[in-house]
């Protein structure tokens, strides 16, 4: 399957899951594409604790999943037969721009899915309505990016998502401990 153009398997049906597996054998997926591979933040994409790898996967008829074998960056194949072991979860799959979906809210930092065509940023405004954080990211392929949030004092804060062309825009409030 994976030997097919990613326009093949797009005429197919099929999609890829792209993600990693962390030191402790936790299994994260960053992102789903029409791509076999997505944009990352150095930080995760450098980090040498972190097993990078892809699958292709279509949807049947009757609302099963059916996927390909994990393959890591070195090039080894891993054999996977449920979905949920390798992290992949039919039922709760989103995009970036899914409502509630677009963020992650971990105890010190956020995790943005970004899936947009054009240039998107995220921007975190305190109470007062004053822009502390800002970033932009090119458009096309799938991207997570993580924003640390210890150096922030403690509170409320809005995170903000759009699109360069202001087609999209979500927005989440979130509590800095």
């Amino acid at each position: 399957m994976m030997d097919l153009s990613d326009a093949e398997l797009a005429q197919l049906g099929y999609r890829f899951a792209v993600g990693y597996t962390d030191g402790a054998g936790d299994r994260t997926i960053m992102a789903e594409t029409s791509l076999r591979y997505c944009h990352t933040t150095p930080e995760i994409f450098n980090n040498p604790a972190l097993d990078f790898w892809t699958f292709a996967f279509v949807e049947t008829a009757d609302g099963g999943i059916v996927m390909s074998n994990l393959r890591h960056l070195d090039g080894t194949e891993e054999e996977c037969l449920d979905p949920l072991a390798c992290g992949f979860d039919p039922a709760g799959r989103h995009g970036a721009f899914d409502d509630g979906e677009w963020i992650t809210v971990m105890p010190s930092r956020v995790a943005i899915r970004i899936d947009s065509a054009t240039d998107s940023s995220v921007a975190i405004y305190n109470v007062a309505g004053m822009m502390v954080y800002t970033k932009t990211y090119a458009g096309g392929a799938p991207m997570i990016d993580e924003i640390e949030l210890s150096g922030f004092p403690m509170g409320s804060y809005v995170v903000a998502l759009s699109t360069a062309d202001g087609a999209e825009v979500k927005a989440k409030k979130i509590i800095v401990r």
